[in-house]
């Protein structure tokens, strides 16, 4: 795993954690990356998301869940090893985390009107200036 992934991988754990949460799912994955500020951050902006927004809504969705004690390390739920393996860089991440319909990132990110095919064309398009704007 490269850095960025590993240090996407701590900061989920961290955003399971502070959620009392049982594992850590692709919502934690999607939680990190707006820690972490690099690429995903810059590809949701260029998309006109506000990762504000992007944290309120996953709160929002996944709030209200009973709290467990913790203890030990926390397993990844096969929904977020998927995508964790398959992105080497938060923007890539952020693209892996929309494959997954079922996942709690791609609902958050659905909810606040993103596609795949609208994240993956502005990968391929290098947008990070905020030249396309998705579409509601």
């Amino acid at each position: 795993m490269e850095k960025t992934g590993r240090t996407i991988a701590e900061l989920a754990r961290e955003e399971a954690v502070a959620l009392s949460c049982e594992g850590i799912g692709t919502e934690h994955l999607l939680l990190a990356v707006l820690r972490e500020g690099g690429a995903g951050v810059a590809l949701l902006r260029s998309l006109g998301i506000d990762p504000a927004a992007v944290r309120t809504e996953t709160v929002k969705l996944f709030a209200g869940r009973p709290s467990k004690t913790i203890a030990g390390e926390l397993p990844f739920s096969p929904r977020a090893r998927n995508c964790l393996e398959a992105g080497t860089a938060s923007d890539h991440l952020v693209a892996g985390l929309m494959t997954e319909p079922e996942g709690g990132a791609s609902k958050v990110l659905t909810a606040l009107g993103l596609t795949h095919a609208i994240v993956l064309r502005a990968l391929g398009a290098g947008l990070m200036g905020g030249a396309e704007r998705r579409e509601i």
